[in-house]
């Protein structure tokens, strides 16, 4: 019996149990049958039939002791599991990041944060891994992400005056694993792993120019297929790779037994790097349809597709034989009516036959029974039901559903029926998205790029390090009704907001909204405004007196400012009079120049520091507001500085300017 826990042993002898855990698991998986389903799922999705014999979705085969069987393969399989995919991360959906607090600054850092997920979502290497995932999810039940710090990527930084090697900035590394590459304790009985060891092929020549100490061990070191992998894929041609070995990367979690947690990169027994856990958690994370009860595995509802796949495969393999054997007609000549074949091989021909004697007849074997199309028909209609996948998703709208909106609901019910799946993507980007802010606040102690599109979708280049993150606390995304994840749906919208709106919604809103169900440009610019009033409201806390500029939304800039006297130490405390003068100062200058763009007047901001206990003056009712595209009267002129009337419109018919006094 153990004595102590295995983790915390010598990297020797950590080495063998891990592998041994390995061996476990790779039992487990074949024992329980899990890979023989995952086996039968892989060959229905590249459409060869479930036990990976003849049938093709690429080619018409033939089977039985002489070909006689016509063998056809409608991989509707991988259409429904492909369209469920869709359904679940067709849409990009919008991200953004929650800060710690909510100062401009942690405004800003959660801003740049949002941009960064969303660069590497767009621009780098995230996005395809996330979709390697969901399609291992899809067919072997679950999809698996590594996200860690990858110190010999991103931008060449210096070189180490030492050993001369060249030291780069870091970059985040992303691996996607399926079911069978991600090691876990099969004891447990549900999927809050303690540890995990995930399994890639990598080349041994790049890990010996890393581990140059380690070279006369992994030499030696090869890929061998001819073990539970052979079991996954039928198509190897080579089990052996010289070039290739297989990199066992095990982590442990920090807890009361492991304080530091684990992480272990071996090569076989050769261990490469034996440290304490440099990450908050296990960067691997899982995506998967629902957790199976009492079981450290995922599950997936496209496994219940694939009996009926074959069902259908079946019936139109029965039905295409009988064509196959029977299409062309065989006739019935009576023995003794002189007739041969060649005479009616090529029709058009007049025959003559002895009196008595019956003429040529078909032979009608073709006909197939509707039982067996109806079977077929079953077959299908009983997949997209199993999927909640309806004809309208896969772009084989009914006859009876000819309208848009029609075709948008049921497109919505479709969506309804997989949102379950849609959620647990959601959360798997959300935590991916988290993992990825954290490496760069942990790691990225050099400055690091990244490309900023802005409203107008100019790009640039912004620089930043992990102190620029530091308020950012975790990536959240929001996702539209199940109507905005489908096509049908969006457009629906779009055309409705166009109809509403037509002056704001312009081509480019409307092409971004059917893209991706957002209009992130039409509240961008709100955000950055908020952005500002609230940076200002922290300067004028410090004593930092601000400036109104005529264009500002005068309305939000008062209540938002006026915000500042509702803290009872900044209202009342002596000591900060300054401060609560240069803020009441800031907000008349707003009230001003809202009055004069209404057609009133100003007050002199002085006049409220000689108020005892300060408070900014009332607006006077709203007046007519002047027209938007009209020049603003009183900054183009030198009329109404000193509190006078601002210049009045001109009479285009007598050249004269109004006179609201009458003097």
């Amino acid at each position: 019996m153990d004595k102590q826990y295995w983790v915390t042993e010598p990297a020797e002898t950590l080495a063998k149990k891990i592998l041994e855990k390995v061996d476990l698991y790779d039992r487990d998986l074949y024992e329980t049958g899990r890979i023989a389903a995952i086996c039968r799922s892989m060959n229905m999705y590249y459409g060869v039939d479930a036990d990976g014999t003849w049938a093709r979705s690429s080619m018409v085969t033939y089977g039985g002791d002489q070909g006689e069987n016509v063998l056809v393969n409608y991989n509707h399989y991988r259409s429904l599991v492909d369209a469920r995919n869709i359904q679940a991360m067709g849409q990009r959906p919008a991200f953004d990041a929650m800060a710690n607090n909510t100062d401009s600054d942690a405004g800003r850092q959660a801003s740049l944060a949002k941009r960064i997920f969303e660069f590497q979502m767009s621009k780098g290497t995230l996005e395809p891994r996330v979709g390697e995932a969901q399609l291992y999810k899809s067919i072997t039940s679950e999809g698996w992400l590594e996200v860690v710090w990858d110190a010999n990527q991103g931008e060449l930084y210096s070189v180490d005056p030492i050993s001369n090697s060249l030291v780069f900035s870091g970059a985040p590394a992303f691996f996607s694993y399926a079911i069978y590459d991600v090691i876990r304790d099969v004891c447990r009985r549900d999927t809050m792993n303690d540890w995990v060891c995930t399994r890639k092929l990598v080349n041994k020549w790049d890990l010996i120019a890393t581990y140059p100490d380690k070279k006369e061990e992994l030499v030696s070191k090869s890929f061998d297929a001819s073990n539970y992998r052979r079991y996954i894929r039928r198509s190897y041609r080579f089990e052996k790779s010289e070039d290739f070995v297989e990199l066992l990367s095990f982590y442990h979690k920090k807890t009361k037994a492991v304080p530091d947690g684990r992480l272990v990169l071996q090569v076989d027994d050769c261990v490469l790097m034996d440290v304490p856990m440099p990450y908050d958690e296990i960067p691997v994370f899982l995506l998967t349809e629902n957790n199976e009860i009492g079981s450290p595995y995922g599950n997936t509802k496209n496994w219940d597709l694939i009996g009926p796949q074959q069902v259908l495969n079946s019936s139109i393999s029965t039905i295409a034989t009988n064509h196959e054997a029977f299409g062309l007609q065989n006739i019935i000549i009576q023995k003794g009516a002189n007739i041969e074949a060649t005479n009616i091989a090529r029709g058009m021909r007049v025959l003559e036959i002895n009196p008595g004697v019956e003429p040529p007849k078909a032979m009608h074997l073709i006909p197939t029974s509707n039982e067996s199309y109806r079977l077929a028909e079953s077959a299908v209609e009983t997949m997209e039901t199993l999927a909640g996948i309806n004809s309208v998703t896969r772009g084989n709208p009914p006859a009876s559903v000819q309208s848009g909106a029609g075709m948008a609901y049921m497109g919505s019910m479709s969506a309804t029926a997989n949102s379950a799946d849609a959620i647990k993507y959601i959360e798997f980007l959300e935590r991916v998205g988290t993992a990825l802010i954290r490496l760069y606040q942990y790691f990225a102690t050099t400055p690091h790029m990244v490309e900023v599109v802005g409203i107008d979708k100019r790009s640039a280049i912004e620089s930043f390090t992990g102190k620029d993150l530091s308020k950012v606390r975790r990536i959240t995304i929001s996702v539209g009704g199940p109507m905005m994840r489908t096509q049908a749906g969006r457009m629906e919208v779009a055309n409705a907001l166009t109809e509403r709106w037509p002056d704001q919604i312009r081509p480019e809103h409307y092409m971004q909204l059917m893209d991706t169900g957002q209009l992130e440009p039409l509240y961008e610019s709100q955000s950055i405004k908020a952005l500002w009033i609230k940076k200002e409201n922290e300067m004028l806390m410090q004593g930092k007196a601000q400036v109104a500029l005529y264009f500002e939304d005068h309305p939000l800039h008062i209540q938002e400012h006026e915000s500042l006297l509702m803290d009872e130490d900044f209202r009342f405390n002596p000591q900060r009079k300054t401060e609560r003068d240069m803020a009441m100062d800031h907000i008349q200058q707003h009230v001003n120049l809202e009055m004069q763009l209404r057609g009133g007047t100003g007050v002199n901001p002085s006049e409220l520091n000689q108020m005892e206990g300060g408070g900014a003056q009332q607006m006077p009712p709203p007046g007519p507001k002047r027209a938007p595209d009209s020049p603003n009267p009183v900054y183009n002129n030198t009329e109404g500085k000193d509190g006078s009337m601002p210049m009045m419109p001109m009479n285009p018919g007598t050249g004269e300017r109004a006179n609201p006094t009458g003097q």
